[in-house]
């Protein structure tokens, strides 16, 4: 494959694909106790969830996701998908 061909085929796969900061500390509940919190941002959009627990980042993810799909059929379809 030459290299004008490997580049003509980025967006294809860019379009495909989603972009997360995902930003993690732990936070002082005082006592001895802490807890880890955070946010993740998907980039492109300006949109931020904040976390509690670190079990809640692929839920979050997923939501982001699933919410993108649902927007994208709109596109395809032309109209709101509900």
């Amino acid at each position: 494959m030459s290299e004008s061909s490997a580049i003509s085929q980025v967006p294809s796969r860019l379009s495909h694909s989603r972009s997360f900061t995902v930003r993690v500390w732990q936070e002082d509940l005082g006592e001895g106790r802490s807890e880890w919190r955070g946010s993740i941002e998907l980039l492109g959009t300006g949109k931020k969830h904040y976390f509690r627990g670190l079990s809640q980042v692929s839920e979050i993810i997923t939501a982001a996701l699933d919410d993108i799909s649902i927007s994208e059929s709109d596109k395809l379809l032309g109209g709101e998908n509900k």
